[in-house]
C-alpha cells in the first residue's frame, strides 16, 4: 500500500476530533481550541437522523436481507388441521389393530368395505386429483407467479 491509499488521519487529527466530540457531549456552544468544523461533524453526529423511517422498515429489510418471518398462508391453517385429523385417524387405527384380533380383521374390513359408497369415494378423489392438477398447471389469476 503506498501513501496515496493510506486514509489514516494524522494523530493531531484524531485528537482534534476527539475533543470537539467531547465538547458537542457536553453541550458546550464554543469551546476553547476546537476546530469549528469537527464541531459541527460531532454535533450532527449526535443528533438524531431528520428523515424518519418508515413504520415497516424493520420488516422490508429483514425481507431484503431473506431474514423475513414466513408468511402465514391462510390454507396453511387447514392444510395443518388435515394432517391433524390424518394422524387422529392413524392413531385410532392403530388402536383398533392393537384391540382387536388380527384374524377377525379381514371379515371386518371386507363387511366394511361392502358397505362404502365406493362411487362416491371415486368421485371425492378425482375432485381432489383435479383441483391438484388444476393448481399445478394453470398459472395464478392474481398476484405472483408460483413455480410448478
Amino acid at each position: 500500500m503506498n501513501a496515496r491509499e493510506d486514509r489514516t488521519p494524522p494523530p493531531e487529527a484524531w485528537a482534534r476530533q476527539e475533543r470537539a466530540r467531547l465538547a458537542a457531549r457536553g453541550g458546550d456552544p464554543a469551546p476553547a481550541g476546537v476546530d469549528a468544523a469537527d464541531l459541527a461533524i460531532a454535533r450532527a453526529l449526535r443528533a438524531p437522523p431528520p428523515v424518519e423511517l418508515p413504520a415497516d422498515f424493520a420488516a422490508a429489510l429483514a425481507h431484503r436481507a431473506g431474514l423475513a418471518p414466513a408468511v402465514r398462508d391462510p390454507d396453511a391453517r387447514l392444510a395443518g388441521a388435515g394432517v391433524a385429523a390424518l394422524l387422529a385417524l392413524l392413531g385410532l387405527a392403530a388402536l383398533a389393530v392393537a384391540a382387536f384380533p388380527l384374524a377377525g380383521l379381514a371379515d371386518a374390513l371386507s363387511a366394511t368395505a361392502a358397505r362404502l359408497p365406493l362411487g362416491w369415494i371415486a368421485a371425492l378423489g378425482g375432485c381432489v386429483l383435479l383441483s391438484w392438477a388444476m393448481e399445478r398447471l394453470l398459472p395464478p389469476a392474481v398476484g405472483p407467479a408460483r413455480a410448478l
